[in-house]
């Protein structure tokens, strides 16, 4: 379903399907129920669609979701918080790999709070220009083999944000930074 025009996501898949491809088209609203029954989906990818707004529950039925690339400069941090982040524990458990990059959203200290505990291979927030100023706390919980800002224009990182966290890789490059960030001594890191 790449490229088609689509200006909304089919909800006619085959349940049977592994992986479902919906980028480069019109859809600029996810809707409540959108994927139900799809248990069998293990990628789904949503970028380059102008997406706006994901109502709660439209990932329901994908519990058994592997990957999830839903960078959309339309997004907001609102939006990811409400129909992405909460919807990992309860919708789409089997996740390990998140991509929103792309974007322009600033993460809350409770931002990732739905996914603290859970181990993810890759979140992936590249090239978003507002990523880099996390408060205090806004990671922790988070278990990650490998967290992406590159491209974020960072100055620096507040590893206090990293509280509790488990962290394997930090893929940082091409940001601006003045210093490099010393996770060695934060010893809740």
């Amino acid at each position: 379903c790449v490229g088609l025009n689509l200006t909304q996501a089919p909800t006619n898949f085959p349940k049977e399907s592994v992986e479902i491809y919906l980028e480069d088209n019109f859809i600029h609203e996810i809707y409540n129920r959108t994927f139900i029954g799809l248990k069998k989906l293990k990628k789904l990818h949503l970028w380059g669609n102008h997406i706006a707004a994901i109502e709660k529950g439209a990932f329901q039925g994908l519990s058994g979701l592997y990957s999830l690339e839903i960078s959309e400069p339309g997004l907001t941090i609102e939006v990811l918080e409400q129909s992405v982040f909460k919807a990992v524990p309860h919708f789409m458990p089997s996740l390990k790999r998140l991509t929103a990059a792309d974007m322009s959203v600033k993460l809350r200290p409770s931002s990732l709070q739905p996914l603290s505990g859970f181990s993810l291979e890759l979140v992936d927030f590249s090239n978003n220009k507002n990523m880099c100023d996390w408060p205090d706390g806004a990671l922790s919980g988070l278990h990650v083999r490998v967290l992406s800002i590159r491209l974020c224009n960072c100055m620096t990182i507040n590893t206090k944000a990293f509280s509790n966290s488990t962290l394997l890789f930090l893929m940082s490059a091409f940001n601006r930074f003045r210093s490099i960030p010393d996770f060695a001594n934060h010893s809740e890191t």
